[in-house]
């Protein structure tokens, strides 16, 4: 693939576990955070689906999988795995999404399993 000066990155599709700060708007139109923590949970066939997420909340009292301070993750407070969503694929890109790191696949596993998460490939 040729990349053009001045054109935008391409997409490159996410793996199931990765973990990215991804702009709220891409996700949920409401969401104004810049960088809102998300786990990839589902990763489409193709640049034509959608990206699952389960999205991480600094409010401790909403109701999902819990995820305490990780400095290496850049969790810099106790929150919540607490909102599953998606993203359209082609909006997969620089600045929007920002790569943080792979989650330990207990917690994946866990989230997975209170979101009833069935199949990583959509």
């Amino acid at each position: 693939m040729i990349q053009l000066p001045g054109s935008p990155p391409p997409v490159q599709l996410p793996t199931f576990g990765e973990v990215y700060k991804v702009a709220g708007h891409i996700q949920n139109p409401c969401d104004k955070k810049p960088n809102r923590r998300a786990l990839v949970v589902g990763v489409p066939g193709d640049l034509h689906g959608r990206i699952r997420l389960v999205t991480r909340t600094k409010d401790t009292d909403r109701k999902g999988v819990p995820s305490p301070k990780d400095p290496a993750m850049g969790f810099d407070l106790d929150g919540v795995w607490g909102h599953y969503r998606s993203v359209d694929a082609r909006l997969w890109v620089p600045p929007d999404i920002v790569y943080v790191g792979v989650l330990y696949p207990d917690i994946v596993e866990e989230i997975c399993r209170y979101y009833k998460i069935i199949g990583t490939v959509s």
